[in-house]
């Protein structure tokens, strides 16, 4: 159960848009940070603290269920917590879920003074930043990069525990990621064809099974060599 004061931090785009109105009317500098914060780390506190350090006011927008597109089992911590998670940390002031897969439209909404991201992004080619530091420069904000002096990576410490993909879904991660595929894309996909009568065809898979026996390694090279006994299908 969230504490009182987290839950005053709790806010929705649209209340966040008012509450950026007021500030702005009083001087106030406005600090913004997206992402997914699935496991809280160490790397998220000091990125955190030191995004907070730049200005008044740190607001945290945080991609929903549906939009995170880090693997099939992501996020492990589902929206509603990591939320609460967030809106306990005394640096932050603010908090609110973000419906897209990318944080434009809430800064276009929000428009903060300061948009802070990872170190990382200084050498890590990603259109959609490109995209959002335009957005930011657009209305005479200021992008900044910087996240301490310590970088982990909640999909790093997931893989260390286990949460490893093995090939075959390493193939269908891939190809959502690349097609934008989403569980909300397929649940809008599935019920725009839930009234259709559909009609699936496909050819025939006949198994042929061989029964051998006197199974041995040929001398002239590493094959096994077998009699075939008897086949069925």
């Amino acid at each position: 159960m969230r504490s009182a004061e987290a839950d005053k931090k709790i806010h929705s785009i649209e209340s966040l848009k008012a509450e950026r109105a007021r500030l702005r009317k009083a001087g106030k500098t406005l600090v913004q940070c997206h992402g997914c914060f699935d496991i809280v780390h160490p790397g998220h506190i000091r990125y955190l603290r030191m995004a907070r350090s730049l200005g008044d006011v740190l607001v945290v927008t945080v991609s929903a269920d549906d939009v995170v597109m880090k693997g099939y089992d992501r996020p492990y911590i589902p929206e509603d917590l990591r939320l609460d998670n967030l809106a306990e940390l005394a640096c932050v002031d603010y908090v609110a879920l973000s419906e897209d897969d990318w944080a434009g439209p809430v800064l276009e909404a929000i428009q903060p003074d300061i948009y802070v991201k990872g170190r990382e992004y200084e050498s890590k080619n990603d259109p959609r930043f490109a995209k959002e530091k335009k957005i930011v420069e657009a209305y005479s904000g200021r992008v900044v990069l910087g996240s301490g002096d310590v970088i982990f990576s909640s999909t790093e410490i997931g893989r260390r525990k286990g949460n490893t993909l093995d090939m075959e879904q390493q193939k269908i991660q891939r190809f959502c990621q690349a097609n934008a595929i989403t569980p909300a894309r397929l649940k809008n996909a599935i019920a725009a064809f839930s009234d259709l009568k559909v009609l699936v065809l496909g050819d025939a898979i006949l198994d042929q099974y061989s029964h051998c026996e006197g199974a041995r390694v040929a001398s002239e090279s590493p094959i096994v060599s077998v009699k075939p006994i008897s086949e069925e299908c």
